[in-house]
């Protein structure tokens, strides 16, 4: 584990803005920090080594700022020496500390707090959010998992922005680096929505060993879950059974996945049965 590089610098604007950086003059040696806390006297700046990583996610100003700007993984990593992975594993724990209504990025009515990633997932059924950050925390732990995915997935990811935001890192990860780390994937995680999902997804899948097994209920419950949602959509194409719109091909297919799909228990309670982990 990387731990001899210093803390350089950390630098924000008020209020969680990131501060862009300036270009050093020529003949200016004077320290980063230095320089630009008299460029810039409102930043925010600190000076440490690794040993300075537990006491920065703690001090309260800075992390609630951190947690609004994506958690600001790549910033710490690099400036810090500490590889992305447990950077993220120590912000997300401060995270869980905090209340609600200073860790969630908006309000919803009643002044309920919603994080960015609750409002991506509103209105899915709990068992396709389930299914879906199960998948997902398997691929961010087991990239052998990747020669088990289907069309489900793709598929899946498009009901949520994050979740295909989320897809995508893991898509690019697994091209640039084949057996990659989580490490490698928190590194490529830039906003606060996908760091919360990174972190829901592999609370689904800690202590799970069987990766092999956990992706094949996870996959199987992800394929019902988007049967069902494809079954209402097409009960609401027979619906209105216009003249102008025949009915003949949806009825097909409902008949289809209904006889795929169908059972007497429920998907909650073949999931359960499967051994699958759950809500």
């Amino acid at each position: 584990m990387r731990g001899e590089a210093t803390l350089r610098r950390l630098l924000l604007e008020p209020h969680g803005r990131p501060r862009r950086e300036v270009d050093r003059p020529d003949g200016d040696d004077r320290p980063e920090g230095e320089r630009l806390r008299e460029l810039h006297p409102d930043c925010v700046a600190d000076v440490g080594g690794r040993a300075r990583l537990a006491a920065l996610v703690a001090d309260r100003d800075l992390r609630v700022v951190a947690l609004r700007q994506g958690l600001l993984l790549n910033r710490i990593s690099e400036l810090t020496g500490v590889p992305a992975d447990v950077v993220f594993e120590e912000v997300a724990r401060v995270r869980r500390s905090l209340p609600r209504s200073v860790s969630a990025g908006g309000s919803a009515a009643g002044g309920a707090e919603v994080s960015d990633y609750e409002a991506s997932i509103s209105g899915l059924s709990p068992g396709l959010v389930t299914a879906m950050e199960a998948i997902l925390g398997l691929l961010i732990r087991a990239p052998e998992c990747w020669r088990d995915v289907d069309d489900a997935l793709p598929r899946a990811a498009e009901h949520s922005e994050t979740w295909q935001r989320l897809y995508g890192v893991l898509l690019d990860v697994h091209a640039d680096e084949g057996e990659y780390s989580v490490g490698h994937v928190v590194a490529r995680c830039e906003d606060s929505a996908v760091c919360e999902l990174v972190d829901r997804a592999q609370a689904r899948v800690r202590g799970v060993t069987s990766f092999a097994d956990d992706f094949a209920a996870a996959r199987a419950r992800l394929g019902e879950e988007l049967a069902i949602l494809e079954m209402g959509g097409l009960r609401e194409q027979l619906r209105p059974a216009s003249a102008a719109e025949p009915a003949e091909e949806p009825f097909r297919r409902l008949r289809e996945l209904a006889r795929e799909h169908a059972s007497v228990l429920s998907v909650e309670s073949r999931w359960r049965g499967s051994g699958a982990r759950g809500e």
